[in-house]
Formats: structure tokens, sequence, C-alpha cells
């Protein structure tokens, strides 16, 4: 799996923080989602196009969250 580059992952967390992007965990409340280095690929279903992601880990209980580069209108980046 690719991996961002340090300006890519820069770029990431400046993007999801003027969207409004909490670093708190929605599902305990207590843990800090932490940004995972690595790019995630999400297959569309009835589409051959691949989704590039974002993913997320709570550092106390480990949900996992995705953001997509298309959403965020960082398509370009990867």
């Amino acid at each position: 799996m690719p991996e961002f580059s340090k300006d890519q992952l820069d770029k990431l967390r400046d993007k999801l923080d003027q969207s409004g992007v909490k670093p708190k965990c929605l599902a305990c409340q207590r843990g800090t989602m932490v940004l995972y280095k690595g790019q995630v690929g999400i297959s569309e279903i009835g589409r051959e196009r691949i989704a590039t992601c974002v993913l997320f880990t709570c550092n106390t209980c480990g949900y996992v969250r995705l953001h997509s580069l298309a959403a965020l209108d960082m398509d370009g980046l990867t």
C-alpha cells in the first residue's frame, strides 16, 4: 500500500481542519483519531474506479474512519 508523503499529510491535515473534522473519537468520546500514513483504495460498486481515502484510527478504542479525497476536493493529491 503506497504511503502519503510528509507534504501530502500536511496538506491533508490542513484541509481536514478547514473542513471542520474533529480529532475526538465519535465512538468512545475519549480517544483521539490518528491519521494513518498509507493510502486506502475503495472500489466503487458498478464502476471501474478506485476511490482513494484517508484512514483514521482511534488510539483508545480502535474505531476506524475513512474520508474520501474526492469529497475533500483533493483527488490530485495522489
